[in-house]
């Protein structure tokens, strides 16, 4: 594997030459009091990043696997607002890829968040956000389970409102609200929405101990394509262990009504733990096994999945991150079934305020009964982030 990264960066060395030449003349220009616009409590601040990816499966398949050397260039701007009781932000990037051999591959994938908090009185408060992604990249591996593979072309966008009210000293009501839209290209996907309600209960049973309860309705369509139903009543306790260990368990009944007016009564259950191991180690582990729509296929998923990550600061400019998961899954009406393995490392290094420097590995590795789903996928990239 390193000689087979070494010699694909020797052999497109003249591609990576003007990356690097651009993140140098960056860094030198760089205006020695650069620093964000601040007008009267709004701050705008340009950001950029500039990376080269060693991939040695960018069409996420294994009968027709392709290698190649990725730049990455993604110039972008951030805006935010604050007071005591209201703040907002506004991130927004867009990334050109090119590659470095298959030149037909090259695109441009754009990112928007919006993020909106206001507190309304002591007891009450709101929130909105909207996140944006047009890409062809399939993303962590995490959201990768029952995820059709192959290299196309996504938008997404998820629209989510949040009120919570204090009830009482110990009782809180949270009322949510999302829609999550999906359109693909490149293709046979189609297109769905998912509108959600839900209302969640937490009653504070005493300083280390939190009782939940919640209701959720979900409505899944498919254009063209059928609609789905489902409503989920679950219980929970959030419970904090010591004062650095936390824990939380919610189980719960699914009542679904499914594409082909099929009803389904089946089982939920969420576990995670995080830990503070101490004030430069963070660890956590999460569990979920769940029978679930996917905006992908008009199918449902009987699915479980485990993951873990952890997170040390080695010096007051240094931190790395390591994170592990496996998922296993099937879908219910057409029978195809898989296995999902992966991981990654990380490490960000400051070299200054302004600008951080990072090295990564990832892999995944996904096991199928469907020849064309399954694929394994090495990556391997080096960056560079600015933020004025």
């Amino acid at each position: 594997m390193g000689k087979l990264v070494f010699f694909t960066l020797k052999k497109n060395f003249s591609n990576i030459f003007p990356t690097l030449l651009f993140a140098g003349i960056l860094v030198v220009f760089r205006p020695a009091g650069a620093r964000a616009f601040e007008w009267p409590e709004i701050k705008i601040t340009p950001i950029g990043s500039v990376s080269e990816t060693y991939n040695d499966n960018i069409t996420y398949s294994n009968d027709k696997k392709m290698e190649d050397l990725i730049t990455e260039i993604s110039p972008g701007i951030k805006a935010a607002y604050e007071t005591e009781t209201l703040f907002w932000t506004v991130n927004g990037i867009i990334t050109q890829q090119v590659f470095a051999k298959n030149r037909d591959f090259n695109d441009t994938s754009e990112a928007l968040d919006i993020d909106f908090y206001r507190e309304r009185s002591l007891f009450d408060r709101f929130s909105m956000s909207n996140h944006f992604i047009h890409s062809y990249e399939m993303g962590a591996i995490e959201t990768s389970l029952g995820r059709p593979s192959g290299r196309y072309g996504y938008y997404s966008n998820t629209f989510e409102f949040k009120y919570e009210r204090d009830l009482a000293q110990e009782l809180t009501m949270n009322l949510l609200y999302d829609n999550e839209s999906n359109r693909f290209s490149g293709s046979e996907l189609a297109d769905s929405t998912g509108n959600r309600f839900s209302a969640e209960v937490f009653y504070q049973l005493n300083p280390a101990t939190t009782l939940i309860a919640s209701y959720q309705f979900l409505n899944r369509n498919f254009d063209p394509g059928g609609i789905l139903s489902d409503n989920l009543i679950s219980v929970g306790v959030r419970r904090k262990i010591t004062e650095r260990l936390t824990a939380e368990a919610r189980t719960g009944v699914d009542y679904i009504q499914s594409y082909d007016d099929e009803e389904y009564i089946e089982p939920r259950l969420t576990v995670s733990l995080a830990q503070e191991i101490d004030e430069k180690n963070k660890a956590a582990i999460h569990f979920s096994k769940l029978y679930d729509s996917t905006p992908y296929s008009e199918d449902l998923f009987n699915s479980w999945q485990a993951g873990a990550s952890w997170e040390r600061e080695l010096s007051e400019r240094t931190s790395c991150t390591a994170s592990g998961f496996y998922g296993n899954g099937k879908y219910a009406a057409s029978g195809a079934k898989e296995t999902i393995l992966g991981g990654s490392l990380s490490s960000i290094y400051a070299l200054n305020k302004n600008i951080k420097v990072n090295l990564g590995y990832g892999y995944s590795q996904v096991k199928s009964n469907e020849d064309v789903r399954e694929y394994t996928q090495n990556k391997v990239s080096a960056g560079m982030k600015i933020e004025f």
